[in-house]
């Protein structure tokens, strides 16, 4: 089974997961720790 990850998906992952590890620094308190997930996704 071919990956299917071509130019255009790999940029959408690249920018969700640089705006989700953003949150890091945008959101005040608990709920800041959701940016962590862009981590996961970079």
């Amino acid at each position: 089974m071919r990956a299917n990850v071509g130019s255009v998906d790999r940029v959408i992952r690249v920018i969700v997961g640089l705006a989700l590890v953003s949150l890091l620094y945008v959101l005040k308190g608990e709920s800041r720790w959701v940016g962590l997930i862009g981590s996961f996704r970079c």
